[in-house]
């Protein structure tokens, strides 16, 4: 078995012997230039290294250019891009359902931490700041929506959070 890596590696390829127990390394194809024999898991080795820097240069360059696509075509489409939100120092993205606090959500401890927080700083009262999602906060929540003429559902989504987010920032 002959394994060429010269697409990868253009100044050095590598043969392996038939019964693959090691690899000579080839400097280049010139005259006089010597083999470097190589055990088997050094050539492992070798070898992991070079397609792990492959991966990580290929796929980077490829994320990159996902990443600023959705960017621009989200702004073309009327989107202002990724929206992050600033809630007693923790920023995070309202629109992911992740960050949402309600009856029947996953509510997660710090945000639920953040709303009674930003309840608590416009005088409404969520009770303790225990990061538990109950009765007084939900009751906190209400009142605010209501205040701030967003509709009454007693879950804190995304309209919700940037009204949060504006009076306190």
């Amino acid at each position: 078995m002959v394994l060429m890596v010269t697409a990868f590696v253009p100044a050095m390829s590598f043969a392996s012997d038939k019964d693959n127990t090691s690899t000579k390394a080839l400097a280049s194809d010139e005259p006089g230039t010597k083999s470097i024999v190589l055990p088997s898991p050094v050539k492992v080795w070798v070898l992991e290294r070079i397609a792990e820097n492959i991966f990580d240069s290929i796929f980077s360059k490829v994320f990159d250019v996902i990443v600023g696509f959705l960017e621009r075509s989200s702004k073309l489409f009327g989107g202002s891009g990724t929206t992050v939100i600033k809630i007693n120092g923790h920023e995070f993205n309202p629109d992911s359902s992740a960050n949402w606090v309600g009856n029947g959500l996953a509510n997660k401890r710090i945000r639920v931490i953040d709303l009674q927080t930003s309840l608590k700083k416009l005088r409404f009262n969520p009770g303790s700041i225990d990061g538990y999602w109950g009765r007084n906060t939900r009751s906190a929540l209400i009142n605010v929506q209501r205040w701030y003429g967003i509709s009454v559902d007693g879950s804190c989504g995304p309209r919700t959070w940037r009204t949060l987010s504006a009076p306190l920032s």
